[in-house]
Formats: C-alpha cells, structure tokens, sequence
C-alpha cells in the first residue's frame, strides 16, 4: 500500500498515473505472451489503485464492532501509518525529522503482518485499505457457486486496443477477445450520448463491445458487467444482440471490480420486505413507493440524516438530488431536508440494508482516476453495507422514472431477485408506446449483489 500513504496530492496523483500507465501495457504483455490469467489479475489491480488513492487520507471505520485485540491492531496500524505520512513530508516540515536506515521496509513490514491480522476479524475494511484483488480461481468459483446460469464480462481499453474478458459460470473458463478499438476511437462513439438526448448508436456500439463475445450467451444468463473508462456511464444493457437489447433477454448487474463481489453477497438482511422511502424535491416518488410499502414517507422536515441513518429497513428508496464533485469524490452528496450526505459521511455509516436505490439526479456518476475504480455515492453504499445499490447515469424526471419504480418494486415483491425485478420493469417501460426510447428506461443500473 505504497501510493496510499502518498498524502501530499500532486505526489499520490503523479504516483497513481505511472501505476496506471504500467498497467496499460502490462496487460497486452501478458496476452502477447498468452498468459490470460495474469492479465485479468492485473485487470483488476488496476481498478483499485485510485479508490485505495483518494481514500488514503480518510478515515473510515471497520465493517464490524471494534473490540478487544482489533481496536489494538487499529491502534497499531495508525501508529504506523502516521509515522510514514511524517516520514514522507518531511522536506516540507520546518523541524527536521531523522530516519533510521531500513526504518520504512521495517514499517510495511510491520503494516503487512497486522493486516493479515486484522483480515481475521474484518476482511473487507483490509482490502479496502489495501486492495488486493480476488484471483481468478476464486472469481470462478465464485460465479458457479451462483444459483443461474452467470457471465461475467469485464472490459479493459487500452490506446491501441479494448479487450473482453468473459467468464461464464457454466464452463468455469476464462476468455478474451481483442478488438482493434483504441481509447480514442471509443470515446468517439460514446462522448456524445449524455449530452444529445442520449441518443444511442446501439448498432455502432454493440457491434464492437458485445458481438465479439454473443456466442458465450445463452437467452436468460444473468450478465455482470466490470466496465472501463468511460463504459461506467454507458448503459452496457442497451447494446442489441439478436436485433434485441441485451436486457430484454438478460438480466444484468453491475459492478466497479469483481474483487468487490465476494463482499456483496455477504452482505444485508436477506429480505425485502420493508422500505424507508425519503423524498426531497421529488416528494411524490417517495410517497408512491412508500405507499406500495403500506408505510409513510420520509418527506419535509422527516426527511433528515439522522433519519436515514437509524431506519432499518431491508430497503431505503432515496427520491432527491444527488451533486457529484470532481475535484473531491467524496464530498459527493446527496441532499436531504436538513443536510447535505456525502460520500464521506456514508463511507462512515452501518448499515443492514438489502438495497439502495439512488433514484436522484446522476447519483451513478462517479470520479474516474488513474486506475479507473469508481469513487462516489455508489461505492460508499457498498462498503456501509449494502449489498446492492440502484442508481441513475441520467437524471429522468417525472412520470417515466415513478412508472419504472412502481414496477420494479411490484415485481421485486413477485421474484425476489432484483436483477430480474429491474429487467422486468425496464421492459414494461420499454414496451409502452409513450416512453419506449432508451432516455426513459434504460439509466437505472444495479450495482453489487444481483439476488
């Protein structure tokens, strides 16, 4: 965890891109040399070092109660960790500071023995901190494990080339395709569709991203998306295969990392059975979805901090604005009756809540840095504890996005899964005469544990 303890900014950003460009050739070197296994690792090496970056400086909280032998392993590794922020800005300290010779080795040293102590008791708070990725075999036994048939499809873009990386569940085999589709060349055909109209050029897209592994899909295997670069933003569920979008044959999820998935699927009540629903500006949302729950809204002045922070209900349904801040990813927030939440203040939270869903103004945008691990609203739900997180990369307003939620709510009663519920209610949308183009159904993504 070298870069994580980099706090001066232009030193962690500087860092964070060499690491970022060594990746970016470190994965075609390992498929030059036919090694697909390690260049998938590295894939997802990659994805974790900007998270591990801007979290560096921030506190957060262990996953579970801190007591006994832990709150010493804590107290241990803040202790060390504040010695190597000294150490390491100590050009910039009017008091010169002296270090022994081998004074750092011996510190990650020290570092690395107390986090494979603390994985014992909170495996998530170390790879949080750390970032190691989950192996492939792992991955892979990991999705056939699912109770489905699962494909798992992670992209990686380079300036020359994208490449696919494709496991599915049912055959316990990592594939890879390569595309002749620089960085460039992608951005040409995705760049403009948030901003005129959203207007897909599904043909264009779907020929490069998803043709190239349709054979892997079988009609109703559940896909899970790890996008790349600017893929994060773009409704990977919208691409046509058959003449049809993928989500009318699919159900789909999404995820930052798949290191991330072991950690959603141990995660929440289980059930789905009572929803806290907070409305600000979007009061009428909030009420139907409350309504469908036989229960009262949080709106106006109930509509608090405090109050979402105590409910503990199995889902918490949030109709209110949500405001990114590139120059700082976690003061990302959203805005309720009293205050504003930031990403940093739910990096902080616990909660026991099987889902969150975002339905806000562009609450699934989130900072891209070098490495391309998302940092916002969404990972912060995840890491609080929920195992899954509904969030819109467009703002829809108004009679579409209610009728999308009300159906989406009505099937989740129905199947119990929410990748399925999500599917069933896009295509409802998507079927109607009023609001069949993408604009209106196709913005809202899971994120995390698909069941």
């Amino acid at each position: 965890m070298i870069s994580g303890n980099l706090v001066e900014e232009q030193h962690k950003i500087g860092f964070a891109a060499r690491t970022y460009n060594a990746y970016q050739w470190m994965v075609p070197l390992c498929l030059t040399l036919k090694k697909e296994k390690e260049a998938f690792e590295y894939t997802e090496r990659c994805k974790s070092r900007a998270f591990l970056d801007v979290l560096a400086a921030t506190e957060i909280r262990p996953t579970v109660e801190v007591i006994g032998e832990l709150q010493l392993l804590l107290d241990d590794e803040e202790m060390y960790l504040a010695r190597l922020r000294e150490i390491q800005t100590r050009h910039l300290r009017p008091i010169k500071i002296s270090v022994e010779p081998g004074e750092v080795e011996k510190i990650y040293e020290n570092l690395t023995h107390i986090y494979n102590e603390i994985e014992r008791f909170d495996p998530e708070y170390v790879f949080t901190r750390r970032g190691k990725p989950l192996s492939l075999d792992d991955l892979q036994d990991i999705l056939s494990s699912q109770k489905r048939n699962t494909v798992l499809i992670e992209y990686f873009i380079t300036e020359e080339k994208t490449y696919i990386f494709v496991i599915p569940s049912r055959d316990h085999q990592l594939h890879m395709k390569s595309i002749l589709l620089p960085a460039e060349t992608l951005n040409t055909y995705l760049e403009d569709w948030r901003k005129v109209a959203i207007n897909l050029d599904a043909q264009k897209t779907s020929h490069c991203l998803i043709e190239p592994v349709s054979e892997y899909l079988n009609k109703g295997d559940l896909i899970y998306f790890v996008p790349y670069g600017p893929l994060h933003y773009f409704p990977l569920h919208a691409l046509v295969s058959n003449g049809e979008p993928l989500i009318k044959n699919h159900p789909v999820a999404y995820l930052p990392s798949a290191s991330i998935l072991p950690f959603c699927q141990n995660k929440g009540t289980g059930r789905l059975k009572t929803c806290a629903s907070f409305g600000v500006s979007f009061e009428k949302e909030a009420e139907k979805v409350a309504e469908f729950f036989n229960t009262k809204a949080y709106t106006g002045s109930s509509a608090t901090a405090e109050n979402l922070e105590t409910c503990n209900t199995d889902i918490i349904h949030l109709s209110c604005h949500g405001l990114f801040d590139d120059k700082d990813p976690l003061s990302s927030r959203i805005q309720l009756h009293d205050r504003e939440l930031t990403a940093r203040d739910i990096f902080n939270m616990r909660l026991t809540t099987e889902l969150v869903t975002l339905s806000a103004c562009e609450t699934g945008y989130n900072e891209r840095s070098p490495g391309d691990e998302l940092i916002g609203l969404t990972r912060a739900f995840l890491y609080a504890g929920t195992p899954s997180v509904i969030v819109s990369l467009w703002p829809v307003y108004g009679p579409p996005t209610q009728e999308l939620m009300t159906e989406f709510y009505r099937q989740l009663k129905n199947s119990k899964e929410k990748a399925t519920a999500l599917q069933k209610a896009q295509i409802k949308i998507m079927e109607s005469e009023k609001y069949s183009h993408p604009y209106f159904w196709a913005p809202f993504i899971l994120i995390g544990n698909w069941k």
